[in-house]
C-alpha cells in the first residue's frame, strides 16, 4: 500500500506517557519497525518524573513528536492533547508500555482506506506477562464490516484501534472522567457508524504489569459513569448495564482480596494456540531487532 504524502503524515499515533522510562523506547522502536512508514508519533510526556522525556528524545527520528505537560494532568488530558496536536487522516493508538507489531499499521491503514464509509479498524491484541511471554489474545474479530447502532457493551478495545480524525473531530476525551475515558471516547465516536475487527492480532498489550484492583474497579466505576450519559435515551438497557458494572465491582471487591484477582483479569483473554505463540515471538524479535540497532539498552 502507497498512501504516501509528501505534505503530512497519513497516520498520527498518540501516546500518552507518564513515568514510562522502562517501556516506551521499545514502543517507539515497534513504529519505527512497521513495514508502513507515513506516520507520526505525537507522545504527550504528562508530567513525568523520572527519564521518559530522556529516553525518548534519545530515538532520533523526525517522524517522533513531544509534547510536555508540565504536571500530571491525567490520561484522558494526554489523549486529548495528542489528539488535538495530531496532523494525520487517520489517528492510532499506542500506549508507552505496550507494542505494535511490525505489519499492524500496513494492514489497518490498507483496509480502512478501502472501505471509505467504515470509521473504524481495530484488531486483536496479545497479551503478555511481566516476562514478555504471550499468556492471552483478546479481541480478534471476523473482519466483517457492523454498524455500532445503540450505546452498550463496545465491540472492539480501543489500544488497537485505528480511526478517522474526522468522526472524533467533534468528541474528544472527557476530562472529568479519571478512569475508562477510552470506553467513554469509542462509544460516543462509534455510535452510529461502521467498524470492522480485523482477524489479525497485531498489537501487543502488557495488562499484567499494569493491572491493578483499585484501578480495575475505578475502571468499572467509571464506565457506568460514562454509561450514564445516554440513561434518558435508553433507560432500560442502560440500567441494567450500570448494574451489571457495580457487580464486577463487587466481584474484584470480594474475589480480589481472596487470591482471585490474577484467575478473574486472565479470564478476559482466549489462551494463545502454538501458531499464535509462535508469531509473537517472531514479531517481537522483529521490533528487538529495530531497538538493538538504534544502540538502545537492553529489549523491556
Amino acid at each position: 500500500m502507497d498512501g504516501l504524502r509528501h505534505d503530512r503524515p497519513l497516520v498520527s499515533v498518540m501516546m500518552p506517557a507518564f513515568n514510562s522510562g522502562k517501556t516506551v523506547q521499545f514502543a517507539l522502536a515497534s513504529l519505527i519497525a512497521q513495514t508502513y512508514e507515513n506516520w507520526e508519533c505525537v507522545v504527550v510526556d504528562d508530567g513525568s518524573t523520572d527519564d521518559t522525556a530522556v529516553r525518548i528524545s534519545a530515538i532520533k527520528d523526525p517522524r517522533i513528536r513531544i509534547v510536555k505537560h508540565e504536571s500530571n494532568l491525567g490520561e484522558a488530558a494526554a489523549r486529548q492533547r495528542a489528539l488535538e496536536e495530531s496532523r494525520g487522516e487517520l489517528l492510532a493508538m499506542l500506549d508507552s508500555d505496550d507494542w505494535y507489531f511490525p505489519d499492524k499499521l500496513e494492514k489497518q491503514a490498507a483496509l480502512i482506506l478501502r472501505e471509505p464509509g467504515v470509521t473504524l479498524v481495530s484488531c486483536g491484541m496479545a497479551v503478555s506477562d511481566k516476562n514478555n511471554d504471550i499468556i492471552g489474545i483478546r479481541a480478534v474479530g471476523n473482519g466483517a464490516i457492523n454498524r455500532y447502532r445503540k450505546p452498550g457493551p463496545l465491540p472492539v478495545a480501543h489500544a488497537p484501534s485505528l480511526f478517522r480524525k474526522t468522526d472524533a473531530a467533534s468528541r474528544g476525551y472527557d476530562l472529568h472522567l479519571r478512569s475508562s475515558t477510552d470506553s467513554d471516547f469509542l462509544r460516543h465516536l462509534l455510535l452510529g457508524r461502521k467498524y470492522i475487527v480485523m482477524p489479525y492480532v497485531g498489537y501487543g498489550y502488557r495488562e499484567l504489569d499494569s493491572a491493578r484492583l483499585a484501578k480495575i474497579v475505578a475502571g468499572h466505576y467509571y464506565n457506568a459513569r460514562g454509561l450514564a450519559k445516554f440513561f434518558r435515551s435508553n433507560p432500560f438497557s442502560i440500567g441494567w448495564q450500570i448494574v451489571q458494572e457495580m457487580g464486577k465491582i463487587l466481584v474484584f471487591l470480594v474475589a480480589g482480596p481472596l487470591g482471585f484477582f490474577g484467575f478473574l483479569i486472565r479470564r478476559r483473554s482466549m489462551p494463545p494456540d502454538r501458531e499464535e505463540r509462535e508469531y509473537f515471538l517472531i514479531m517481537r524479535a522483529a521490533v528487538q531487532a529495530v531497538y538493538d540497532r538504534l544502540g538502545l539498552e537492553k529489549g523491556q
